[in-house]
């Protein structure tokens, strides 16, 4: 399993805060004005159950029962809070409508009476199939446009309901992924999301509040994201997040947060913009085949200085170096090896030999058809011996705070460079001319260019 943690700093916060500007400048700019109509679908397997689900689809213009675009769109079905109408959930069909989704929103157990998750979570396995049918039937508003890809998902009871629902449909191949936000463990009628989460294998992404006082991380989120058996699953953790931010503002759900959560340092605009930042690139991966969105996904999440996450998916583009060869931390199915941006022929292997320096990076064809160039890596010299062959002497080696530079000839220590094991170019710190501070390197293997010689030396 890989995990990223990320620390906030000014820079990233910098680099995030245009990242998301330019996502909610796209999201305002998009395709499509937002059509509404509501549909009344009944369940005949459970006593003719009447399933009232508000639906919001692309369409030319905006309004209640308007002409759909023209076009084929994947289904979003999402399940609401516990004593939350689907009205405070206008910030998901504004999100996603305009880039090409269709929302479906049950509107049923919104009593905060002794709510049934297991019937809400059969509602939404049940919307699954209702609303693809939709595609067929002469007249419907949503004919012809309907994509047979769909993502389940809710927030607080309906994320936790929504791992109920996608438990049961396991073996249906038009649920592409899972998402909760805030997802609340559901355990009425002797089910379990925390269960569940141990059958599911669909990729899946939970987004947690580290501030959510009304469904701790460490009681909902976290076992239910550790339960998922998924080959690709990401538990994002907005730093200072809260449990309701995921929702337009709600009486019921505000209120019971006042009285449970502590420590919330980001506003409802600031943590809705980050979650949409990263949930639309995800879907765009998942249901419209987007391989852009995985990219973007991950190269935000890595560049984020508001949230820390934890991954299984194969998301690593790094290079290692074990010896002479060369590793891509990503597995694939096919593989070509560059050379200074030429490709080198015949390298076409999960790993590579070097003899020559240079910059090196792989082509890799994943398991979903993806291809994603992987870090370049700057291979500094050929062999060890080769280094010791110089008429400059690095001591001592290893050296803790100061290095000492014997040199034989005429050298500016200003137009040295120093890189890190795996070919960073780190900071030099330059004591006078002849020793360098490296006390603020970590502990590993370095290597000194300087006067076209390159040299290595060890920092304890």
């Amino acid at each position: 399993m890989s995990t990223i943690v990320i620390k906030q700093n000014n820079m990233r916060k910098l680099l995030f805060t245009l990242l998301i500007s330019i996502c909610l400048f796209n999201i305002h700019h998009s395709q499509y004005s937002i059509g509404n109509t509501t549909i009344s679908f009944i369940d005949s397997s459970r006593s003719n159950r009447a399933i009232e689900t508000e639906i919001y689809y692309p369409a030319n213009t905006a309004g209640v029962d308007v002409a759909a675009a023209t076009g084929s769109f994947p289904v979003i079905i999402f399940g609401h809070g516990f004593g939350m109408n689907v009205s405070a959930y206008q910030i998901v069909w504004e999100q996603l409508v305009p880039q090409g989704y269709i929302v479906a929103l049950p509107t049923t157990e919104t009593t905060i009476f002794g709510p049934d998750h297991q019937d809400f979570g059969f509602d939404l396995q049940f919307l699954v199939s209702a609303i693809q049918d939709e595609n067929n039937a002469p007249g419907a508003i949503l004919n012809s446009v309907i994509a047979p890809s769909v993502a389940i998902g809710g927030h607080s009871m309906g994320g936790g309901c929504a791992f109920l629902a996608v438990d049961s449909l396991q073996t249906d191949a038009r649920v592409k992924t899972l998402f909760g936000f805030a997802p609340a463990e559901s355990t009425t009628n002797g089910v379990s999301s925390i269960n569940s989460a141990t059958r599911i294998t669909t990729p899946s992404v939970i987004f947690s509040g580290t501030a959510d006082g009304v469904t701790p991380p460490n009681d909902h989120h976290i076992p239910m994201y550790d339960s998922l058996v998924s080959g690709c699953k990401t538990i994002i953790n907005i730093v200072g997040g809260a449990h309701c931010y995921f929702a337009n503002t709600n009486f019921n759900c505000d209120f019971g947060e006042s009285t449970s959560s502590s420590g919330i340092t980001v506003t409802r605009t600031e943590q809705q913009a980050i979650t949409y930042s990263l949930l639309i690139p995800w879907l765009n991966y998942t249901l419209k085949d987007s391989c852009n969105g995985f990219e973007v996904f991950f190269d935000s999440l890595d560049q984020s200085g508001a949230t820390s996450f934890t991954s299984t998916c194969n998301y690593d583009k790094s290079l290692s170096l074990n010896q002479n060869t060369l590793y891509p931390n990503m597995t694939g199915t096919n593989y070509q090896w560059y050379l200074n941006d030429s490709s080198i022929s015949g390298a076409i292997g999960d790993s590579l030999v070097i003899s020559s320096p240079g910059i090196y990076k792989v082509l890799i064809t994943k398991h979903d058809g993806c291809s994603v160039f992987s870090n370049s890596y700057n291979y500094l010299t050929t062999q060890i011996d080769q280094l010791n062959k110089s008429n400059i002497i690095l001591y001592p080696n290893p050296a803790q705070n100061i290095l000492q530079i014997s040199m034989g000839e005429t050298v500016n220590l200003k137009e040295a460079e120093l890189f890190n094991s795996i070919g960073e170019k780190e900071k030099i710190s330059i004591i006078n001319a002849q020793s360098l501070s490296i006390e603020h390197l970590q502990s590993g293997v370095y290597f000194l260019r300087l006067n076209n010689q390159t040299l290595s030396f060890i920092k304890e």
